[in-house]
């Protein structure tokens, strides 16, 4: 699935998920959410070098909202860089210590599972609170952002796994792939459809298969 459609149907997501409080939460806050369901959204594919959150646009996206989505990838670099880096491949060297196995770097595995996501927001939210306390920034609205980031990777292996090629979500403890046949070759079915489209569509089932 391309970033574009990652981007969209996540925050479209999001966007219906906080409509409800828009009225009783602070505006700043809701920034933080979808600024941290946006990165999220694309932080999973820093497995894959060509990925969108290494660029500072994301291709596909137009008009008004295209331009705002533009204006906040600009920063996504920083946070792809940090999570491939820094991050992916710190943990799968921890990852070939412990279950002493030889770990292959490849495009959804370590970094398109549950454990995968749940510690790369865990270590990113750490590094940002090293550097927002170095800056003297408040850490008041970080816990939001981790939080969010965080949903916006599980939208992103939710939508995966709705594809053929589907997702690992316990790797590298278990290569049991959950798929759908939901195909992404144009942007008219996938890229306009929110998450609650794809689970109600009969075609989104999903299948169970071992690698």
């Amino acid at each position: 699935m391309r970033g574009d459609q990652h981007v969209y149907i996540s925050l479209t997501t999001a966007g219906l998920l906080i409509a409800p409080w828009l009225t009783a939460l602070d505006p700043a806050l809701i920034a933080v959410l979808l600024f941290g369901v946006f990165v999220g959204s694309l932080a999973p594919d820093a497995d894959a070098a060509d990925a969108a959150i290494f660029h500072g646009r994301i291709g596909g996206v137009k008009g008004k909202r295209g331009q705002v989505v533009n204006g906040l990838a600009v920063a996504l670099p920083v946070f792809g860089y940090t999570i491939r880096y820094l991050i992916y491949y710190p943990l799968s060297l921890v990852f070939t210590l412990i279950l002493r196995k030889s770990y292959r770097h490849r495009h959804r595995g370590l970094l398109h599972s549950l454990p995968g996501v749940g510690l790369t927001s865990l270590l990113l939210s750490g590094y940002l609170a090293v550097i927002l306390t170095w800056l003297g920034v408040s850490l008041a609205l970080l816990p939001a952002f981790g939080a969010a980031f965080f949903v916006g990777c599980i939208l992103h292996l939710i939508e995966d796994t709705c594809t053929p090629a589907g997702v690992a979500w316990l790797y590298p403890f278990s290569r049991r792939r959950l798929a759908g046949s939901v195909r992404h070759g144009g942007t008219s079915r996938c890229a306009r459809r929110s998450l609650p489209s794809y689970l109600r569509s009969p075609r989104s089932r999903c299948s169970s298969r071992r690698l």
